[in-house]
């Protein structure tokens, strides 16, 4: 099963589908979104979530990855690769997008590991 993961606010949408803040990179983002997929393609899979998981406890340690929310995730992870990519982050790991399935939300100040073990647990049932 692949999903779309987020929220939306007046300057960016969820972190998995768009994570762009100024005026230059939104049209530069416009413009390679409507030529690489349709935003229903704009997925990740289960285990592209879990492997963001599994990289950043790699990094960081397991005892500083407890304490690390969605908003640090997108802010330290997520946001620097669209913006070095220059596309959400859905497409940098599906070229070509991978259809979504479901929605999934989430809370900024929620604990990130806590969130993907909750979306892990929901897929499985």
């Amino acid at each position: 099963t692949t999903f779309l993961v987020g929220t939306l606010s007046e300057k960016s949408c969820c972190m998995f589908v768009s994570f762009f803040t100024d005026e230059e990179s939104h049209s530069i983002s416009l413009s390679i979104l409507c030529q690489a997929a349709n935003p229903c393609r704009w997925g990740i899979s289960l285990k592209q979530l879990q492997d963001v998981k599994t990289s950043v406890c790699l990094h960081v340690g397991e005892r500083v990855f407890r304490t690390m929310t969605m908003r640090d995730i997108c802010a330290k992870v997520i946001s620097p690769i669209c913006k070095e990519e220059k596309r959400p982050y859905a497409l940098v790991v599906n070229e070509f997008g991978l259809e979504a399935h479901a929605f999934v939300t989430h809370c900024w100040d929620e604990p990130f590991g806590e969130f993907v073990d909750s979306v892990q647990d929901a897929m499985s049932n």
